[in-house]
């Protein structure tokens, strides 16, 4: 169900005008939604570490860290730098995903370093299809995932479990303490990942 059709249910619900914002929304329709089915409940739009909070203890199934674009609030922060915090918050409870420019093989290897889940691929699959229809569509997937076996293998990584936070460059301070903080590796010192001193990764 989308945000729309979830408004059309209550007509005396007012949006405002051009998008499908509404003041009398809460996390209780999310409880309410998860109420009337047995199917997965997935938030999309989430960027920050208390909106992940309110949608874990909402009970949703997943999380999507997205900023939809742009198209909502084109000020919003990227889905990306904002993937540490989200993922930090939920604690590894529910699988998190990651959208919003999502354009090629580094974009996907960066996200899975950074503690996201998986991915979702937008405008890549339709500018496939546009293109060429279902066999370009498969052309460009296999191709991304020949091109994210040849990233892990540059890396050094023989599977998702290898990637972490400590490929991440640039080795700032701050956004790599964050980032290690939040996938959940024990804490270690900016000297040692500049040494290229190992550390544990998550299970992804």
């Amino acid at each position: 169900i989308t945000l729309r059709e979830l408004l059309s249910l209550d007509r005396t619900t007012s949006n405002v005008p051009g998008g499908t914002n509404s003041d009398k929304l809460s996390w209780d329709d999310v409880k309410w939604i998860k109420s009337l089915t047995g199917l997965p409940i997935v938030a999309k739009g989430v960027l920050s570490a208390a909106d992940a909070r309110r949608a874990l203890w909402s009970g949703v199934d997943a999380i999507i860290v997205s900023n939809h674009g742009g198209r909502q609030f084109d000020g919003a922060p990227p889905a990306i730098e904002c993937l540490p915090a989200v993922v930090a918050a939920v604690g590894g409870k529910i699988p998190i995903l990651v959208d919003t420019g999502v354009r090629s093989s580094t974009d996907i290897v960066k996200a899975i370093c950074m503690g996201a889940t998986g991915v979702l691929l937008g405008r890549p699959p339709l500018w496939a299809l546009a293109c060429g229809g279902s066999d370009a569509l498969g052309r460009m997937l296999n191709t991304l995932k020949d091109d994210i076996k040849a990233d892990m293998m540059s890396l050094g990584a023989r599977s998702l479990a290898d990637l972490g936070p400590s490929l991440i460059w640039p080795p700032d301070r701050e956004r790599l303490d964050d980032i290690v903080r939040a996938c959940g590796v024990k804490a270690t010192t900016l000297s040692s990942l500049q040494r290229g001193d190992s550390i544990q990764a998550p299970h992804l």
